[in-house]
């Protein structure tokens, strides 16, 4: 081949593989145990929980990742800014550590603590320990329902002014399964059960119904209610009801979201936006204890996950071995 066919022949090359493989994306700074965990490896990163947990409960928390690497997990309550959308995390509870072993897999036992009195439960992200990022697209993590004794209350469809003699239906989350919960009101320094029959107790779907009366006869003035929890007998959560005619509507508080997590972090298995927890991978067989990196892991009310790069890199490499291909067959023509 002359010169001028070798140096086209390298530029055709090279451009080709400019277009194949692509500029890899900037990805943004991340913990470092998340790059330990994450850089170089062949298996997708990831940190994974139930996505349910009751406060006070053990449960199995998995990795997955580079092998022969110890990193930390822990449980964290994140709090949004809704003008920013940064992230404020708050560690809930104990780190436990996990080595993950030659095939990039490790898992241990994680307790989370009974929530103080009143707290209720909700959203919880598991992440490594070493996390500080306020960008949840740097974090690598899951999320969990934390469910407690306290519920959240998202409301009965009607603002303070609500009316007597209808049935409401109050909404709860993050429930502990099997609890059952009345409403009462006062009356001077007593308090009277509202609730009506059709009161279940709380399963593991959301929400929670609740059903319960204003009475008639009360005086339109504002009188006192409150919710007690009957598994534990305590009060949980308190508000004050004005006595009308109609009652002023007032949409229930929406259901707290799940953002995406570690879309930015480079290796990461990704989930759709919402996804809330994402199933342990187990080993294929007795004497193989591997994640299938090569299948898909679906997130619990998410889509598929893919580790992104992994799937780009697959994709380059093909076409590259395409190119040789035919530049060899090119070459045995010309001899």
């Amino acid at each position: 081949m002359s010169p001028t066919g070798r140096q086209l022949l390298a530029t055709t090359v090279a451009a080709l593989a400019f277009a194949t493989l692509g500029t890899p994306p900037a990805h943004a700074a991340a913990s470092s145990e998340t790059r330990a965990l994450c850089a170089s490896s062949s298996v997708p990163c990831s940190v994974q929980a139930p996505v349910s947990w009751i406060e006070g409960a053990t449960h199995e928390v998995a990795v997955t990742g580079n092998p022969r690497v110890r990193v930390r997990v822990q449980a964290q309550r994140v709090t949004l800014d809704a003008a920013t959308g940064r992230a404020r995390l708050r560690p809930l509870g104990p780190t436990v550590e996990i080595r993950t072993d030659d095939h990039g897999f490790g898992a241990a036992d994680l307790t989370l603590p009974l929530l103080a009195d009143g707290r209720a439960g909700g959203p919880v992200l598991l992440t490594l320990a070493d996390t500080t990022q306020s960008d949840l697209a740097q974090v690598l993590g899951t999320w969990t329902q934390l469910a407690a004794r306290t519920p959240i209350v998202r409301g009965d469809g009607f603002a303070r002014r609500k009316p007597v003699g209808q049935e409401l239906t109050l909404l709860l989350e993050a429930t502990v399964p099997g609890t059952t919960f009345d409403v009462e009101h006062a009356d001077g320094s007593a308090w009277h059960s509202t609730g009506t029959t059709t009161t279940q107790p709380c399963g593991t779907g959301v929400p929670c119904r609740v059903g319960y009366e204003v009475p008639r006869g009360l005086t339109p003035t504002t009188h006192r209610f409150r919710l007690v929890n009957l598994r534990t007998g305590t009060p949980v959560a308190h508000w004050r009801v004005v006595p009308a005619a109609t009652g002023t509507p007032e949409a229930p508080a929406p259901v707290e979201a799940f953002p995406p997590v570690g879309s930015r972090v480079r290796g990461a298995l990704t989930h759709g936006a919402g996804a809330s927890g994402t199933p342990a991978p187990r080993p294929r067989s007795r004497n193989l204890d591997v994640p299938d990196a090569a299948a898909d892991v679906v997130g619990a009310g998410g889509p598929v996950g893919h580790r992104v790069d992994t799937v780009r890199d697959a994709s380059a490499l093909l076409g590259v071995a395409a190119l040789v291909a035919t530049l060899g067959v090119l070459r045995r023509r010309r001899a």
